[in-house]
C-alpha cells in the first residue's frame, strides 16, 4: 500500500522488483525514471570524463580491468 518495493521492467532482465522512495511528497511527487543500470554500463563515460582516451580505455580491457 506504501509502494516500498515497487516492479520495474528492465530491458536486461525483465520485471525486477526495486525499493521505492520512502518519503513520499504530496506536491512533489516521486517517480522512478529507469531502472538501475548494468554493472559496468557507465564504466566508458566515467573514464571518457577522466581524460582517458580510446587507446587507454581499450587497453584496460585488455589487462581484464575493467
Amino acid at each position: 500500500a506504501r509502494e516500498m518495493v515497487v516492479e520495474v521492467a528492465h530491458p536486461g532482465h525483465g520485471p525486477v522488483q526495486m525499493i521505492g522512495f520512502p518519503m513520499k511528497f504530496r506536491e512533489a511527487a516521486c517517480a522512478l525514471r529507469s531502472p538501475a543500470p548494468a554493472l559496468g554500463s557507465d564504466t566508458e563515460a566515467v573514464l571518457t570524463a577522466l581524460d582517458y582516451d580510446e587507446v587507454e580505455i581499450q587497453a584496460l580491457r585488455e589487462q581484464g580491468i575493467i
